[in-house]
């Protein structure tokens, strides 16, 4: 769900004190080629930051699958070939994400005394799987479906009446009303959070990246103000807390002061939400674009789900493994709309080894990245990667496997990342927007409205996650007849 505190390690220590600016000195031995760009300290951040995926595919198309980019004062070296990603993540000591998680949760979220607490990452990962797991998260799931079932009617009451019982809506505002309300629900308790304080949230989300990326907070209007409200919220527990949040405040509590787990516990509320609003939005509207999805998943729905005695719809996790369609449709939409870039940072000397025989010198001080938006568009890994293939990812059992040059690839599909940092909550987000589609699936006609396309992605959000839409879609809605 993203980055948490811990002790900086040694390894951190060292990587601080190495810290060097990408202008001084020359390229060395096995050291990728380097696009410097044209303005000192900037680099390379003005056409990266317009559309980073177009800007790594030229760079690639002159350079290779690997070659370093000078951004904000900081040398990144890009691996683009997906063979190449288990030789990052498997060296997690000498490349590392701790240093990312430092500066990051410290620029966005404005925590400190938390890394210098007794606190180690170790503890805080023990929380995730005692809460997070696919086997264990049930009570979330659990809390999670009953704020959805809720919502959803809510938020679809609201709507303007038309005609033939048919409602109209912007398809993002109505997903991220009811994900932001069950979300919080499910997590922080009763009257966590409202909707002043989504508006709040989406407006810090929206500066979000600049504010990762170095600008000061006094240059980015109210982002400072929207984060401390929604702090505010999290100073004292909520009634009816997960247990998970629950756990968390206690551990932290006992070591910094109520701001500081405030700010940690906020650094989870962005986790939660801001990947899955815009995940959730496009596995929907994917499938509206697209009628014989749409009536395989729905079938499928209705196959398998049943009704509890107050009508509502039972979204166990076991029934939600049954609708193998509606998970193949899914990831494919994670595979489309993924534009988050993996991260370590160099903290040791080394030379990694590249299936092209190249080898790849990295300095301390520089950061590795590995874009799977390149991988994800790869006719080699996936057949005609820009069409919307709901069955691509379908299997009777297990997960579906692809290849490269006949080599499987472990990491073919990357939206949550990879390795041991690969983000804890992705079980928890899955199953918030299977049961997102199947509740609105199987109660509600849902249908573009006419001459509504698919949005196009904003592309200024590469790098943070899933990339949100860069205009609105129209839908209408009624309730679907039972009979």
């Amino acid at each position: 769900m993203g980055p948490m505190g811990g002790r900086v390690s040694s390894a951190v220590q060292r990587f601080s004190s190495k810290l060097r600016g990408p202008w001084g000195g020359a390229r060395g031995p096995h050291e990728p080629p380097v696009v410097r760009g044209w303005v000192p300290y900037l680099g390379c951040a003005l056409p990266f930051g317009r559309n980073a995926p177009d800007f790594l595919v030229r760079c690639r198309q002159r350079y290779g699958d690997a070659f370093s980019v000078h951004l904000m004062g900081r040398r990144l070296t890009f691996l683009l070939d997906a063979r190449d990603f288990p030789s990052v993540l498997k060296q997690s000591e000498t490349l590392s994400f701790n240093p990312i998680a430092h500066e990051i949760s410290t620029r966005a979220f404005g925590y400190r005394s938390v890394y210098d607490s007794p606190i180690t990452e170790d503890e805080l990962r023990a929380g995730y799987h005692r809460h997070l797991r696919s086997g264990t998260m049930g009570p979330l799931a659990e809390r999670t479906q009953e704020g959805l079932a809720g919502s959803l009617v809510a938020r679809l009451r609201d709507l303007p009446p038309g005609d033939q019982a048919w409602r109209e809506a912007s398809l993002y505002e109505l997903v991220a009303r009811v994900v932001f309300e069950a979300g919080t629900f499910a997590l922080f308790g009763e009257g966590s959070f409202d909707e002043p304080a989504r508006q709040h949230f989406e407006s810090f989300d929206a500066n979000f990246g600049r504010l990762v990326a170095g600008v000061p907070l006094r240059l980015l209007g109210s982002t400072r103000h929207d984060r401390e409200v929604l702090i505010d919220r999290l100073v004292s527990l909520w009634p009816h807390a997960s247990a998970f949040i629950e756990e968390r405040h206690e551990m932290l509590a006992e070591h910094v002061d109520a701001r500081e787990v405030a700010r940690v516990q906020f650094s989870m509320l962005w986790a939660s939400q801001a990947n899955t609003i815009p995940a959730a939005f496009w596995a929907v509207a994917l499938l509206l674009e697209d009628e014989h999805a749409l009536a395989a998943v729905r079938d499928e729905i209705d196959q398998h789900i049943e009704r509890r005695a107050d009508g509502r719809i039972d979204c166990s996790p076991d029934r939600l493994k049954r609708m193998r369609h509606l998970d193949s449709a899914i990831l494919e939409a994670l595979r489309l709309t993924s534009g988050a870039i993996t991260i370590r940072a160099v903290v040791e000397p080394c030379t990694l080894e590249l299936t092209s025989g190249q080898r790849c010198a990295l300095r301390p001080g520089d950061h590795v990245c590995m874009f799977p938006y390149i991988t994800h568009r790869d006719p080699d890994v996936f057949e005609q990667p820009e069409q919307y293939r709901f069955d691509r990812f379908y299997s009777e059992r297990g997960a579906k496997q692809f290849f490269k040059a006949g080599e499987r690839l472990g990491y073919a599909l990357m939206p949550f990342g990879g390795g041991e940092t690969m983000c804890p909550g992705r079980f928890l987000a899955l199953s918030e927007i299977k049961m997102l589609v199947v509740m609105l699936l199987a109660d509600y006609e849902v249908e573009r409205l006419p001459q509504q396309t698919r949005p196009a992605f904003d592309m200024t959000r590469s790098g943070l996650g899933i990339l949100p839409p860069a205009g609105p879609l129209r839908v209408r809605v009624r309730p679907r007849s039972r009979d």
